[in-house]
């Protein structure tokens, strides 16, 4: 992931986002851990209303006694109708 990248994408919300956490599941076992979570996204973006679903997994390993993030994946639902198409506009 390009660090520029995120931050334009970012900077094109018109306002602050609001990402609400639920069913966060942690495991950890000695140095590595492993969390998910569902992530629902907010604000506007480009003068419209945004609101999206998606998942988040992240694996961390604790070195030298500081955990760090040394991986991370997010997903959006998709459409099982054939097209394939992200649900990014499920509702809770």
């Amino acid at each position: 992931m390009n660090r520029d990248s995120v931050a334009a994408w970012l900077g094109g919300w018109d306002g602050p986002i609001q990402i609400d956490v639920r069913d966060v599941n942690l495991t950890v076992d000695g140095d590595l851990a492993f969390v998910s979570a569902l992530n629902r996204m907010r604000g506007r973006q480009g003068g419209e209303d945004q609101d999206m679903w998606y998942r988040t997994t992240m694996c961390l390993r604790k070195t030298s006694g500081r955990w760090c993030i040394v991986h991370d994946h997010s997903s959006v639902p998709f459409y099982m109708d054939g097209s394939y198409r992200a649900a990014v506009d499920l509702k809770a």
